[in-house]
């Protein structure tokens, strides 16, 4: 069996129809495909410098 396209719709109709499918089946998954990116990435370092511990911060204002 063949499938056949209706002798009606021209080309350029067909294209833009599979076109416009195409981007909206992406526009819909998106945050699937968006999530499915941050798991698989591995994780990333913030910046440059070394993070300060909390028993090397000193209170400048006296009070114990």
């Amino acid at each position: 069996m063949r499938i056949r396209r209706p002798r009606g719709i021209p080309n350029w109709q067909l294209m833009l129809t599979v076109a416009v499918g195409i981007f909206g089946g992406i526009y819909i998954y998106k945050p699937l495909f968006l999530k499915y990116r941050q798991e698989r990435s591995p994780p990333s370092i913030t910046s440059g410098t070394p993070a300060i511990a909390a028993s090397t911060v000193t209170d400048t204002t006296g009070n114990p």
